[in-house]
């Protein structure tokens, strides 16, 4: 009997009745029709931890959440508007619970309506119309804003109405700046009815308050109109120790007089801020984190025009539990239970430094709006109800205990400890479920001792490597080696793993090691493929025997892939190889985010393979799912079609159910498209030309490199013409669908 083995799934543990079974259907899946076809996120697979359903086992995961309310769904009620800094990824949850009562459902089909964001984003009404804006980082130590145009007809449209957004600072126009590491504060500060931002400047230790003029100029709220009330906010500044240093010299619309403390020594990488009335006074506190790992409380003994920090509470609340995040704690004031109570949310900004499966603390207000009062009620909310694995998630379907159903695997890189360091595990979840109905379950966070070995980024692989009939591991790790762990069970099942053979072979295909066990040359025995961060793959051909197999290195750029993105240094290349009715067909996932797709695979093995599509995931799965993605998939629901699961490095995993109108996804290019796109290249707009009667009132989206919404519109016209001068040159993917589920997809490449 032939061997398959790969990531995922596993069918060399299968009879060969099976095996002609899954054949069969595969041939179904890919070949019964050309319509065209998309994977949908489904979060009706049950998963099930310590005898608990998780009500949003799919979400994702989440390690650096920023938290902003919103109404998405036009109900009137608050949803959570997430985005979360590793991964520059946006997580939408609509509310639906009731007063007193903390009820939120995943649902990312808002997430597509949000442009590009990045390291940090937070929702505030500037211009007082009921919607809530986005301010963001431009990447540059900017800010840049989008104005929400809601509409019943258009639905969410977000327009670009500020890049950067600038202050007058003493008659010279400036931008105002917050670094990689700060989180500004924006509230109406003065109470005028506008908003305003205060922030720590990119190379001072103090607050910067810039005052919104629009009320002043115009009488409304309409516009950014900003320009510096002072350079020290408070007239406090950070200190070399814990606490900040208080009673410093500084007039309104002046630099302070001094720009170090009384020690002399400074203490600024950054911080985090959020601006509060504490103590019912009418004028604002600040909360501020920062490399200390605890909150500070400012209180200010000013009023709402000039504050005057007198007191601080340096492990904030201490009345409490202090809040205490590794590195840069971010606090966020919204009402999590909907009793009318802003509630208190800290989590961590420092990306790989800090909580990553635990890192939402929740303080519950159980006094009044106007005066709070913050108590622990956990420290890992909304993470407590999801598939959460710390950061990275690697995920392989597999049938560990051989009863015919693929159980759910899930390496990852490393869950955060107080030491700091950072441990990868394998976490089973057992398929308790029915062949068409699967159901997952938490048998272990910890499969085979993995935590044991202290390693980073774990990403396994299963195959039969002795020949005795049971299927054998590898695992990568994040220093580039292999470990081969050996089944000990004699033909038993489910599988038990002996002592691991460490630097398996001398092998090295470079760090983040993510390999893959297939018979690629199919001559019957398992060969190893393995990407790594460099963003490229290693071939190693199995020049042994079927019981003995000998791996030897033929490529270190295996079929010309490589998915690092031009001005990057790595790539995080995790491969899929899979058979398609007799011809491989691969996916890799990668740092940015994309799913690159290949064909032309089959005696192309020392050429370059052919890539058909590299913005997979976003054009047929509808989504963007953060960075360094790992992909798996089978058909777990019988009905003869893959599904795919989702890993990303928030530490969750997404589950994707394949359409209802299969399609053969060996070629993409051979689907009719009716839609012609020139000039293309283009550098300032271009032309869209839709037949007639083949899409009823289209939605046209174009989404960048990375697989992100950049602009969308609706059309009923045949003729179309889009002006993309504001876009940065590069490759973008133009996709045209409608509520028939009719779909085409267009490569479109702007020029300087």
């Amino acid at each position: 009997m032939k061997l398959f083995c790969c990531r995922l799934p596993n069918f060399f543990l299968l009879t060969s009745v099976r095996i002609l079974q899954i054949t069969f259907v595969l041939c179904i899946f890919f070949y019964s029709c050309k319509a065209q076809y998309t994977f949908h996120f489904n979060d009706s697979i049950l998963v099930i931890t310590q005898n608990d359903t998780l009500p949003m086992a799919w979400a994702g995961g989440l390690n650096c959440p920023q938290f902003s309310t919103i109404d998405l769904n036009r109900d009137g009620l608050k949803d959570l508007f997430v985005f979360d800094k590793d991964g520059n990824v946006v997580r939408t949850f609509i509310n639906v619970g009731s007063p007193g009562i903390t009820k939120y459902k995943y649902d990312p089909s808002y997430e597509k309506y949000f442009p590009p964001l990045m390291n940090w984003a937070l929702l505030y009404d500037y211009n007082c119309d009921g919607l809530e804006d986005i301010f963001t980082s431009n990447g540059n130590s900017r800010i840049r804003v989008y104005r929400n145009d809601y509409t019943l007809q258009n639905g969410f449209v977000f327009t670009l109405v500020a890049d950067p957004l600038l202050s007058n600072e003493f008659g010279s126009i400036v931008d105002i700046t917050v670094g990689p590491a700060n989180l500004p504060t924006f509230s109406d500060v003065d109470r005028d009815g506008g908003l305003d931002i205060i922030n720590f400047n990119l190379s001072s230790s103090i607050l910067n308050y810039h005052h919104n003029n629009s009320i002043d100029s115009t009488g409304n709220c309409d516009s950014l109109d900003y320009a510096f009330n002072t350079l020290c906010w408070g007239q406090c500044s950070t200190s070399s120790f814990t606490c900040w240093d208080l009673g410093m010299s500084c007039r309104a619309n002046t630099h302070p007089q001094s720009d170090t403390n009384s020690t002399g020594n400074m203490r600024h990488g950054g911080g985090t801020l959020l601006s509060l009335d504490l103590d019912g006074d009418g004028d604002k506190e600040m909360l501020v984190g920062d490399q200390s790992n605890y909150v500070t409380a400012l209180y200010n003994g000013g009023d709402s025009l000039t504050a005057n920090i007198t007191t601080q509470d340096c492990t904030f609340p201490s009345y409490d539990v202090p809040a205490y995040i590794n590195s840069y704690p971010a606090c966020f004031y919204i009402d999590v239970d909907n009793d009318g109570k802003r509630d208190l949310l800290v989590s961590p900004t420092g990306n790989f430094v800090s909580e990553n499966y635990q890192s939402v603390w929740y303080y519950h207000n159980d006094s009044t709006d106007t005066s709070p009062l913050f108590h622990l009620r956990m420290n890992n909310l909304f993470q407590n109800q999801m598939i959460e694995l710390g950061s990275g998630a690697h995920p392989v379907f597999f049938d560990y205990d051989h009863d015919g159903k693929m159980d759910l695997l899930i390496g990852n890189d490393g869950y955060f400890s107080a030491t700091g360091n950072y441990r990868g595990k394998i976490a089973l979840y057992k398929n308790t479920g029915t062949l068409n109905i699967p159901e997952f379950t938490l048998v272990t966070n910890d499969f085979a001792n993995i935590d044991t070995l202290h390693f980073n980024s774990i990403q396994p692989t299963f195959g039969d490597l002795d020949g005795d009939g049971d299927p054998d591991m590898i695992i990568g790790e994040s220093m580039g080696s292999l470990v081969y762990f050996p089944d000990t069970t004699t033909g038993g099942y489910p599988v038990s793993y002996g002592a691991p053979v460490f630097n398996y072979q001398g092998l090295l295909p470079g760090q983040y090691a993510s390999p893959q066990l297939i018979d690629i040359d199919r001559d019957g025995k398992l060969d190893l493929v393995t990407g790594n961060s460099a963003g490229k793959l290693f071939y190693f051909r199995n020049t042994g025997t079927v019981n003995a197999p000998v791996f030897t290195q033929q490529s270190n750029f295996f079929g010309g892939v490589n998915v690092r993105e031009v001005g990057f240094v790595t790539g995080y290349a995790q491969p899929f190889f899979y058979d398609s009715a007799g011809s491989y067909r691969l996916f890799v996932g990668c740092e940015r985010g994309m799913l690159f797709y290949y064909d032309q695979i089959d005696g192309n093995l020392g050429g370059n393979f052919h890539l058909e599509d590299s913005l997979f995931n976003y054009t047929y799965m509808n989504g963007y799912e953060g960075s360094r993605i790992s992909e798996t998939a089978a058909d777990i629901t019988g009905d003869g079609k893959l599904d795919f699961v989702i890993g990303n490095l928030d530490g969750g995993v997404k589950f994707f159910a394949s359409g209802a109108a299969p399609v053969g996804i060996e070629k993409l290019s051979d689907i009719p498209i009716s839609v012609k796109l020139f000039p293309n290249p283009t550098r300032k707009s271009f032309h869209l030309s839709l037949k007639k009667n083949d899409f009823l009132n289209p939605e046209i989206c174009i989404f960048d490199v990375a697989g992100r919404l950049v602009s969308s519109t609706y059309s009923s016209q045949a003729e179309i013409e889009f002006n993309v001068s504001d876009l940065s040159p590069g490759f973008y993917s133009v996709k045209i669908s409608d509520i028939n589920g009719r779909t085409a997809v267009k490569k479109l490449i702007i020029n300087n």
